[in-house]
């Protein structure tokens, strides 16, 4: 019997695009782009994504007042919280993409 590696079941928990554009001031300069493919074609996906763009909308919102919030920090940490989002709504931890640009 052949049994599959781990890489295998990595690439069936699916994969998430985040993109975010921010201020010099570290704030919004408009809602954060998210795609996802592999996770779920469910209709509550849709939902769930709009869900997720509020928790790093209210996120960036409440650290904003440090404007020298590190891109990297800010990656790490949305990347936690929205694969814990995935993980108790999908039972899935799908590769997260997360892309800062600041204006």
């Amino acid at each position: 019997l052949w049994s599959r590696g781990l890489g295998d079941v990595y690439k069936r928990q699916g994969y998430v695009s985040i993109s975010i554009v921010l201020t010099k001031d570290c704030f919004l300069a408009c809602p954060p782009k998210i795609d996802q493919v592999g996770v779920s074609n469910n209709l509550l996906m849709d939902e769930f994504l709009i869900n997720c763009s509020l928790i790093i909308e209210d996120y960036i919102e409440n650290n904003s007042h440090q404007s020298n919030l590190n891109d990297l920090e800010l990656i790490n940490k949305i990347s936690r919280l929205l694969r814990k989002e995935f993980k108790s709504t999908f039972l899935k931890r799908p590769n997260f993409s997360v892309h800062i640009n600041r204006i």
